[in-house]
């Protein structure tokens, strides 16, 4: 083999290629996207029914039904499947393996916006949603009020919600768990008797009027009735609407009715440490890196904590973060042991020097293959993470055995580059390939074709490149650093056998 002896004869090229190549693995390493896991889209897409009050029979000939006869003109579906409960259901469509996500999802959103118009009034929602590992929060707030006041409660939280969907890295924000505040107007029915007006007529004057307040509802104390109005700012301004105006009087709506604000029927709401809040939860956008993106949204809170009253309380309660965090400093605490353990086992079988020189190819060895990982378009997450665990239990034996066999053949030549490219070239084909094979054992996980296989790509791509990268470091640095380190005055002045 004659790539020891070229990279010996050109070490300023050979040093100057591994230099570049751990430089850029050093960028990559700060700047690649980093995530709980795997980010992927997978050819899913969910729909949630709610409707109130029906049953499972009903709710599957009324809904479920028309929605999958529309489905079934829709090509490569592999599986529609319903599961059917009391006031709701859930649909999930199964697309074949390489169908693009987001075609299918448009689909599935266009079969269901022509099937909902045909759909029974009671249906509340219908939620078409696009399964993707992705769509999970990184970081989750709690906001409350001292004493409790949802409405202010709201108005702050919605207003957090958009500062925190300015940075570029979020997905999306969203608010949970609070009940809708809205208009309130409670009718007195005595009054409406004395007026002679009914309770539709005053409806109908209500949605005449507006377009732009919040939804809300006339109690009429039996029965309440839910109202779009608008174009009122204040409460005052919908106080003043005329109901009734002739030449003897005019019968405005705080004359037979109390407006105010009120919550809207929750179907549930939020506690943290037993008080009543709103959550606030942040998607990562694909692609970035969760650890600049945590800081960024600690930043945005910091800011806004600021501008709030002393009423507003706020606390984080979930940081993924901290659980990466916590698996990139476990993988580097392997990865010190490691050295250590190499280190030791080297210095007792090699020498100080030679376990020198097999302890620099580990590192050097994983900075390579993580730039080529950043190019291959990986990240660091859990399932990458794995395979530069795994990768380290197998790179160290190209270096070790290309040490001890330049240790061998120093006694047969008279210079250190001569032995150590002798020694390299002796054993450079056996360990290329048991690299090569080692590197094949993982082809079938590579090569897998599923969802599954989606998710657990990184791992197998990681262990070939890291593998890889200390087949190259083993042919090349190690017999330079060798030339370099060993001591010269061991090389004895004999010849090799012919």
């Amino acid at each position: 083999m004659k790539l020891p002896s070229l990279a010996i004869k050109n070490a300023q090229f050979t040093l100057t290629v591994v230099v570049l190549l751990v430089l850029v693995g050093i960028v990559s390493y700060f700047h690649m996207p980093r995530s709980e896991d795997p980010q992927f889209d997978i050819p899913i897409t969910l729909i949630e029914v709610i409707y109130p009050g029906a049953s499972p029979t009903d709710i599957e000939t009324l809904v479920v039904d028309p929605l999958e006869e529309e489905f079934a003109d829709i090509e490569n579906i592999k599986k529609v499947e319903s599961q059917i409960k009391n006031d709701g259901a859930r649909i999930e469509i199964k697309f074949h393996y390489g169908s693009d996500p987001e075609l299918a999802f448009n689909k599935i959103q266009l079969a269901v916006s022509s099937v909902k118009p045909t759909l029974p009034a009671g249906v509340q929602d219908l939620l078409v949603l696009k399964a993707t590992p992705t769509s999970v929060a990184i970081v989750q707030l709690a906001l409350w009020t001292e004493p409790t006041d949802y409405k202010q409660m709201e108005f702050y939280a919605k207003l957090l919600e958009k500062r925190l969907e300015t940075i570029e890295s979020v997905k999306k924000a969203d608010i949970w768990g609070y009940p809708q505040q809205v208009v309130a107007v409670d009718l007195n029915l005595d009054l409406l008797l004395q007026y002679q007006v009914s309770t539709t007529q005053v409806m109908q004057i209500l949605q005449g009027r507006a377009l732009n307040i919040t939804p809300g509802f006339v109690d009429t104390k039996t029965r309440r009735f839910n109202v779009k109005t608008g174009n009122f700012e204040e409460i005052k301004v919908l106080e003043e609407t005329i109901i009734v105006s002739n030449d003897d009087f005019i019968l405005r709506l705080k004359d037979i009715a109390q407006v105010g604000f009120s919550s809207q029927e929750a179907s549930y709401l939020a506690y943290y440490d037993k008080k009543p809040v709103i959550f606030i939860t942040v998607e990562q956008r694909i692609n970035t890196n969760i650890f600049s993106l945590t800081n960024a949204i600690q930043d945005e809170i910091a800011s806004f904590k600021q501008t709030i009253p002393s009423s507003i309380k706020m606390d984080v309660l979930f940081e993924q973060a901290t659980s990466v965090e916590n698996r990139v400093n476990g993988f580097f605490s392997n990865l010190w042991q490691g050295l250590v353990l190499v280190g030791v086992l080297s210095l007792l079988f090699l020498g100080v020097r030679e376990a020198i020189v097999v302890m620099i190819a580990i590192p050097l060895s994983f900075l390579v293959a993580i730039g080529w990982l950043d190019f291959a378009g990986f990240g660091l997450q859990q399932m990458s993470i794995v395979g530069l665990i795994i990768a380290l239990g197998l790179l160290v034996d190209n270096a070790i055995v290309v040490t001890e066999s330049i240790h061998r053949e120093r006694k047969n030549y008279k210079s250190l580059a001569e032995a150590a490219a002798a020694g390299t070239s002796k054993v450079g084909r056996a360990i290329a390939s048991g690299t090569i094979t080692t590197m094949l054992a993982f082809l079938p996980m590579l090569m897998l074709l599923s969802d599954t296989g989606d998710f657990i790509r990184s791992m197998p791509v990681t262990v070939v490149l890291v593998l890889l990268a200390s087949l190259l470091i083993a042919l090349t640095v190690t017999p330079l650093m060798a030339k370099k380190f060993f001591q010269p005055n061991q090389v004895k002045s004999i010849q090799p056998e012919k």
